[in-house]
């Protein structure tokens, strides 16, 4: 597995906003952390924004578009990181919470928050294993948004007859900022997505995906 990256043009205030790094955030104390029937990707969004943690969440997948999320409330005083995510996957248990290393920096990582099946389900295009790729001229929010775009492998599973174009989601106003160029060999999607975050400035992603009636799957910043 290999990753090599340049960032070519970044602004100060994106290097020094970047969330908590890997030491110790867990055991970061939250004076207050609550959320009421609010979806998972609600709860994260308080932890991230507030807080500064980076996170990222692969949702469980919609049996239809016009399915809603569950929705969980969690409520808890100078309680830890690890803590707020232990209570978030015990509120909502088809989830789990693992802690992402970074393969070209060890001392760099983020959160994944993962369906309990994620990464054995062989059908999920996150699992898909990357001979080599690359990421060039493409800002951290534009990458993730447009991955199915720049991974060969994907691009023959989702859009067999070609990509004529892409609509790009999420927020990322900050990181609209700076371009990046990326080779990957031997990593995951999921692994890809989150190389590219850890080098982002803080950034996040989310995957969603819809079963029926055609299978159809989304990437946006987060």
């Amino acid at each position: 597995m290999s990753v090599k990256s340049c960032v070519l043009l970044a602004l100060s205030f994106l290097l020094s906003s970047a969330s908590v790094k890997a030491q110790g955030f867990l055991d970061l104390r939250v004076p207050l952390f609550e959320v009421e029937n609010a979806t998972m990707e609600k709860a994260l969004t308080e932890l991230k924004f507030r807080w500064r943690i980076q996170v990222c969440l692969e949702k469980v997948p919609k049996e239809s578009e016009d399915e809603k999320e569950a929705t969980i409330s969690v409520k808890l005083e100078n309680a830890t990181v690890r803590e707020v995510l232990e209570a978030l996957v015990k509120a909502d248990p088809r989830y789990y919470w693992e802690v992402y290393e970074s393969y070209l920096d060890k001392s760099a990582s983020l959160i994944n928050i993962l369906p309990v099946d994620a990464k054995a389900d062989p059908n999920n295009p996150m699992n898909i294993k990357v001979e080599k790729a690359m990421i060039k001229d493409a800002t951290p929010y534009s990458a993730i948004a447009g991955i199915d775009y720049w991974i060969p492998e994907l691009v023959r599973k989702l859009h067999p007859h070609g990509v004529l174009g892409h609509a790009f989601y999420g927020i990322g106003a900050k990181v609209k900022v700076f371009k990046i160029y990326f080779e990957f060999e031997g990593l995951t999607v999921r692994e890809i997505l989150n190389e590219i975050a850890l080098r982002s400035g803080g950034l996040g992603w989310i995957f969603e995906q819809v079963k029926k009636p055609t299978p159809s799957y989304r990437w946006r910043a987060f």
